[in-house]
């Protein structure tokens, strides 16, 4: 995926216009990569990155629980970061966790962006959460502010059912209203799709859960005089 985006990428690079990564809420854990393009989701995800055109873009990686959504935009953030001015992850467990993911993001904002009192939020001051998002909801929708990602990891609650789901919320109402930028969904909701390109993110077969394996040890590993043992090795990656 990575010789596919230097291809399509135009001249030129936002390098030197990269002002910071942050990691927000879950964090970026320490991985080893997926194969290039192993999920079939690749060159769909690198159409955030790469569209010429100043227009919002939404993605959302929909599967069951533990099938790789998050890790595949962990690697995509980390691949291709400098394609980006900012990169925030939001914990998208709850509503409560989301919201104090993004006054965490106000408190690494360069001063000056937004008023300081929302920098400074904290539980024991007397600025309004609602006003730290708004705030920050704004800054991504300042129209010079338009090459950000942002990522909402793990929106698992479905606010249509809020009698047995009480911690679901409408994520739509954080996501900035501009028609620019680009955001990340990882859910396991189907019906998210709707808010942008869904993409499914399926288990993998025998044969590319093998390829994973290989990639993660960076053997060049072959199957020779014990191909049940591999096969084994395989099937148990795929069900992991």
């Amino acid at each position: 995926m990575w010789n596919e985006a230097q291809d399509l990428w135009p001249s030129g690079s936002l390098e030197e216009s990269v002002k910071c990564f942050v990691s927000i809420g879950t964090g970026i854990p320490s991985l080893k990569p997926f194969t290039d393009d192993l999920a079939g989701v690749g060159k769909s995800l690198l159409a955030i990155a790469t569209r010429r055109k100043r227009r919002r873009k939404v993605v959302v990686l929909h599967g069951l629980g533990g099938i790789g959504k998050t890790q595949l935009s962990i690697e995509f953030a980390r691949r291709h970061q400098l394609r980006f001015s900012a990169v925030i992850w939001l914990n998208g467990r709850s509503e409560d966790r989301l919201r104090q993911s993004i006054t965490t993001v106000a408190s690494r904002i360069p001063k000056g962006q937004i008023p300081e009192s929302s920098r400074r939020h904290s539980l024991q001051n007397t600025t309004d959460i609602d006003t730290v998002i708004k705030n920050v909801l704004a800054l991504l929708s300042a129209p010079e502010n338009n090459t950000w990602l942002v990522v909402f990891d793990n929106v698992d609650q479905d606010y249509r059912d809020l009698q047995h789901t009480p911690d679901a919320y409408d994520v739509k109402r954080y996501i900035p209203s501009a028609d620019h930028g680009s955001v990340l969904i990882t859910t396991r909701l189907v019906n998210l799709g709707q808010l942008g390109t869904p993409i499914q993110v399926s288990r993998v077969d025998g044969e590319q859960a093998l390829a994973i394996f290989k990639n993660g040890y960076r053997r060049d590993l072959k199957v020779r005089c014990c191909p049940s043992a591999w096969k084994a090795l395989a099937k148990k990656h795929r069900s992991s």
